[in-house]
């Protein structure tokens, strides 16, 4: 399987700085689009190709099923990859979500039984 490093780039034209590879690339809404997130993998032994994030791929990143975004917009059948991309970029990882609300419940679950004094560990 070809290695792949995420990245983002900020700044427009030719000041653009890349921001450190890291494992998984942060998806943003900027305005004006001062910041998108690459790819850049191996397209062949010793070649790399640099490219954008598709909106199917941010949306696997963040855990929603592919297309979730793409909805009829403006009288249109589907989203242009533009406002995908801000949908996305605003939006929280499903599992993370699922995993502060699970803990939220818990608490919650603890003070509607009355604080004793003890403290419990929630896993």
């Amino acid at each position: 399987m070809p290695q792949a490093v995420a990245f983002d780039l900020r700044g427009r034209d030719g000041g653009a700085m890349p921001e450190a590879p890291h494992d998984t690339a942060s998806m943003r809404a900027a305005s004006g689009g001062s910041s998108r997130t690459y790819v850049a993998q191996e397209a062949e032994e010793l070649v790399w190709a640099v490219r954008r994030l598709t909106p199917r791929e941010c949306e696997r990143l963040q855990g929603f099923p592919d297309d979730y975004t793409d909805v009829p917009w403006r009288r249109r059948n589907s989203t242009p990859d533009g406002p995908r991309y801000k949908a996305l970029g605003n939006s929280m990882a499903v599992n993370v979500m699922g995993w502060l609300g699970e803990r939220i419940v818990r608490v919650e679950d603890v003070n509607c039984a009355g604080f004793d004094g003890n403290y419990i560990q929630v896993d």
